[in-house]
Order: structure tokens, then sequence, then C-alpha cells
């Protein structure tokens, strides 16, 4: 099977472990940064001027809007994302990485068929990670944005919002959302 993979599926191979490496990279190198920006106190972005967590300690009351708006953005980013239809399109992409590992073991192609379709495969792979990433990217900033608005005219404390999603009980309660949303559209979907 290796040998159907080629110059091509090599480099692929390769970007994608570096981009890996990147990703993991970035991501301990945000947790660090984001750590010592809490520490430096406001920060600024995009003109908009912002207050860390230990900078602005709000009553019950504040605790409350930033826990509504935490779990908002989170819900709001999972309906975005359907109504987007990422995760059709995700399902797709594993029907056409199926339909390339069969294409590859067929025996009743020639391998340069066999190449032709890989090619094939592989260019529409990557025109999906291009949409898919391009739709999540704006399903992630839209509700992003309008914290970071409702931050600039004091509503909410922009940085404690989005350290309120990280805790657990944003995220479990996103998580229930989303196994109701599932099962909601599963239900809807049957005959």
């Amino acid at each position: 099977m290796l040998s159907y993979i080629g110059p091509g599926g090599a480099l692929s191979a390769i970007g994608s472990f570096l981009a890996l490496l990147a990703a993991v990279f970035l991501a301990l190198l945000g947790f660090v940064w984001y750590g010592q920006g809490r520490c430096r106190g406001p920060t600024s972005f995009l003109g908009l001027s912002f207050r860390g967590p230990s900078c602005l300690e709000p009553g019950a009351q504040g605790r409350s809007v930033t826990w509504i708006a935490a779990l908002g953005l989170v819900v709001a980013f999972m309906a975005l994302i359907s109504l987007f239809g990422v995760v059709a399109r995700a399902r797709q992409v594993i029907a056409r990485s199926r339909q390339a590992l069969a294409d590859i073991r067929s025996t009743s192609l020639s391998e340069l068929d066999k190449e032709h379709a890989v090619q094939a495969h592989a260019r529409s792979l990557f025109s999906s990670f291009l949409v898919i990433t391009l739709l999540s990217a704006v399903a992630l900033a839209i509700p992003i944005g309008l914290i970071a608005l409702l931050g600039a005219v004091d509503v909410v404390n922009y940085d404690s919002v989005l350290e309120a999603t990280l805790s657990w009980q944003v995220l479990l309660s996103a998580t229930v959302i989303a196994a109701v949303m599932i099962a909601v559209s599963k239900w809807q979907q049957q005959p």
C-alpha cells in the first residue's frame, strides 16, 4: 500500500506532521502568553481596551452575566457550525477518504488510474479542508466579535468571558446542549 503514496502523498504526510507540531507548539505558547498577559493587566486589541480578570472583580450579578455570555458564546459557535454545514462537510471528507482508500485497494484499476483517482481525491480533500477551516473560523469569529463589542461597552468583561468558557461548568453545559442538539437533529431526520 505504501507504494501508492508517491511524492505528493509523502509531502502531504510530512506537512501534516509539521502542522501538528506547530499547532502543539502554538497552543503551549498561547497558554503561557495568555497567563503572562493576565499578569500584566489591561490589554488592547484593535483599539479596544480589555481589562484582565484580575483587574475587575465583579459581584454576583457580574459573574452571572459572565457565565451567561460564556455559555452563549459556546452555544452560538455550535449553532453556527451546524448552520454553516461544517458537520455535514466533515462527513463528506470521511466518505471521500474511504473512497480514496477503496480506489487504492482496487484490483480493477490500473496503477495510472489509481494515481489519477487518488490525486482527484487529494484535491477534493484539500479544498474541503480550506472550506471547513474558513467556515469554522467565521463561526468562531462571530460570537467572539459580539463578546468583544459587549466588552467594549462594559456589558461584560471580555477576558472573564473567555476564561469562563474553559470552566468545567460551561463545558459540561455545552456538552449537554450539544448532545440535545444532536439528538434533535437525528430525530428530525428520521422518516
